[in-house]
């Protein structure tokens, strides 16, 4: 525990640093007060709290941050409140699926909306396909360095490769694979079976969608990039093209954002879908049983250990729920014989998708069950184990008082000091 209220004290001495081996004031009084201090402290403990005592204390406040955490994200205060989230549901998933930005506020996050979206068309990337050789066969790229280009989005970078006499057609693809994968370009090229056994073919894919990906090969030297058919596109690129309540948009991606970038949308297939962003009134529901849960959890361990923990807590408690049992009972939430609340799961869940104010009002509001739970948690955990010691009570109002601590910080020093030197303590304020 902590000794708070004590005044400032100033030491008049007689021979009262003498026997400290000091004669400056200053920081041998200092010490010699905190010193004191602790000595009373560690009195103090002893005689305030058994072992069983100190024990449910310390549950005490464990539990009391338990339930802080679970009453929090029920509250608007609170930067995780569930009654900011957001969700985002697709007509149809085969269509598109979306994702919504969470709020902070009433006035951030996704809008709740709900929007008309028509898929024409999903954004491809731009995929080559050469001519299948034989594995085994001398190549017909002309020997030496062969030159050749890539453009992409408007920039040509040069590349070569070299052809060695009598290499096999798998060879040189694969060096030309090689040579093209070699410095990241944009462009991913392998070489893949034929339809035909014992044949390969280069094949050479976008590694971006949309016309923001097309790209073009073209011999410079030699013909590397004509004998192997590598300039072939078997797969055009193509920007996305879909509506939004009627209004036209393309993209060069599939993931595309409304509201701002705070509807991220996700395109699958063509075909018409109906999204809507509103309120997670599940996951609110999901917050709200495990604060219930977490409040009887917190009822029991105060009922169990009575003997140890006032019972303003509980009483409050139990005053919150009285206060709100009709609304709660509107949401399947009962109290039984025993104090406790009982769920009835399914109720809770339909009554958030049908009135989501209604429970952000139970919970939320000015005097709503989680609100005055929080602020009851914030108090419990800013005091002293004193306050809500049975135990300690007794001590508070008749011993303390008694050894003068009430008025006089002084009047403990002296009677500590008593044994150790001689000297008058003198408080200004008593």
């Amino acid at each position: 525990m902590n000794i708070t209220g004590t005044y400032s004290n100033y030491l008049t001495m007689s021979s009262l640093l003498a026997p400290l081996g000091s004669t400056n004031s200053g920081a041998a009084i200092s010490n010699l007060f905190s010193s004191v201090m602790t000595q009373l402290q560690d009195q103090l403990e002893q005689v305030a709290f058994s072992q069983e005592s100190s024990k449910a204390l310390s549950s005490l406040y464990i539990g009391t941050a338990d339930l802080a955490a679970k009453a929090g994200v029920l509250t608007l205060g609170d930067y995780g409140s569930v009654f900011f989230d957001r969700t985002a549901a697709s007509s149809d998933a085969n269509v598109l699926t979306a994702q919504a930005r969470n709020a902070y506020s009433t006035e951030s996050g996704a809008a709740i909306e709900e929007y008309a979206i028509t898929v024409e068309n999903l954004a491809s990337g731009q995929k080559n396909t050469g001519t299948e050789l034989a594995n085994a066969e001398a190549t017909a790229v002309d020997q030496g360095i062969d030159r050749f280009k890539l453009i992409i989005e408007d920039t040509e970078y040069l590349l070569e490769v070299k052809v060695d006499t009598g290499e096999t057609n798998y060879k040189v693809l694969g060096k030309i694979a090689e040579a093209i994968n070699a410095n990241g370009l944009g462009v991913t090229a392998q070489v893949t079976s034929g339809n035909t056994a014992g044949t390969s073919a280069l094949q050479i894919t976008a590694d971006q969608t949309g016309s923001a990906g097309a790209f073009l090969l073209a011999d410079v030297t030699g013909n590397a990039i004509a004998a192997t058919g590598a300039n072939t596109a078997t797969l055009e690129a193509r920007d996305s093209a879909y509506t939004v309540n009627g209004e036209a948009f393309t993209s060069s991606y599939n993931n595309v954002y409304l509201d701002g970038g705070k509807v991220a949308v996700g395109l699958y297939g063509t075909g018409e879908a109906t999204l809507s962003v509103g309120p997670d009134t599940n996951k609110a529901a999901g917050a709200a049983q495990a604060f219930v849960n977490e409040l009887n959890v917190f009822m029991e361990y105060l009922k169990n250990n009575e003997n140890y923990i006032q019972g303003s807590i509980l009483n409050s408690l139990t005053s919150f729920i009285g206060d709100k049992s009709r609304e709660l009972q509107a949401y399947g939430i009962t109290q039984d014989g025993n104090g406790y609340l009982q769920m009835d799961v399914s109720a809770l869940n339909q009554g958030a998708a049908k009135n989501l104010e209604g429970l952000q009002d139970l919970f939320a509001g000015v005097d709503g069950l989680a609100a005055r739970t929080a602020t009851l948690t914030s108090q419990i955990s800013s005091n002293l184990p004193l306050t809500y010691a049975k135990e300690a009570s007794s001590l508070i109002e008749s011993d303390l008082f008694g050894m003068g601590t009430y008025n006089s910080s002084s009047f403990i020093m002296q009677s500590l000091l008593l044994d150790q030197i001689q000297g008058t303590v003198v408080n200004t304020y008593a």
